[in-house]
């Protein structure tokens, strides 16, 4: 158990083991916390302790605009709540805890029907969609980022902290700062240098709508020994659709 502070409560970490964890951080349990969304769901809590080379003032200036905005919209995703900091210095923060399992957990269930991929992957292009509609490019966009929850039919995107937001209020905006999959826009470029579009999610919503209903990616050649992810980036960027040169 771990004790951080954040500017209205003391929160008490599970650490011992985390939910998830990638190279920026891990997701931890709390204890004893929820939070209320603006349309009246109740969340259970969770912290993202965030790793060391990643604990910079532009992200946690990031945070801290994702969580005024969080505290308004309605779209359903893990939004930050409020920073959390360890012996004064902030390592993270709180953020809602989405259940269930992730999209490509579920889709790759034997049980999952193609009809069910179907309403699935619309729900996902409505809510990237939505967040475009609050300024938010998502930027990493993939089955992995968005959470399904059978039991209660909800659908929501996490690790916000990648995502690309426009701070109106002081005038900046932060970078988008993983994705796993490349769009045109991002082909050749570094990202957090690089402000996208909404027609970068575009582009990434259709890869994995794609993959989603069969099980394929939609810019493999087959044709090549160089790296996948390579052969991918230059079919995004020169626009091919290998699948064209298929039979059948």
């Amino acid at each position: 158990m771990r004790m951080l502070d954040s500017d209205t409560k003391v929160v008490l970490v599970e650490d011992d083991k985390p939910l998830g964890s990638g190279g920026r951080g891990s997701v931890y349990k709390t204890v004893c916390n929820t939070v209320e969304s603006a349309d009246g769901r109740t969340y259970n809590v969770a912290c993202k302790l965030v790793a060391d080379g990643y604990r910079t003032p532009g992200r946690e200036a990031k945070i801290d605009c994702l969580a005024k905005i969080g505290k308004t919209s309605r779209i359903c995703a893990a939004w930050p709540i409020e920073k959390v900091r360890d012996d004064g210095k902030w390592v993270g923060y709180t953020m809602r805890l989405l259940n269930g399992m992730t999209l490509d957990e579920y889709v790759a269930r034997p049980s999952t029907t193609l009809l069910e991929k179907v309403k699935l992957a619309a729900r996902a292009c409505r809510l990237v969609s939505d967040m475009h509609g609050i300024g938010i490019v998502v930027g990493d966009v993939s089955m992995a980022n968005f959470m399904y929850d059978h039991a209660s039919d909800e659908l929501g995107l996490i690790d916000l902290d990648s995502v690309q937001v426009i701070d109106r209020e002081h005038g900046a905006v932060y970078p988008a700062a993983e994705s796993f999959e490349r769009s045109p826009e991002m082909a050749g470029k570094v990202l957090g240098e690089t402000t996208l579009t909404s027609r970068s999610d575009d582009f990434l919503v259709a890869v994995m709508a794609f993959l989603m209903l069969f099980d394929m990616h939609p810019l493999d050649s087959f044709e090549s020994d160089r790296s996948s992810s390579e052969i991918r980036e230059e079919n995004a960027r020169k626009r091919r659709f290998p699948y064209r040169k298929l039979s059948g």
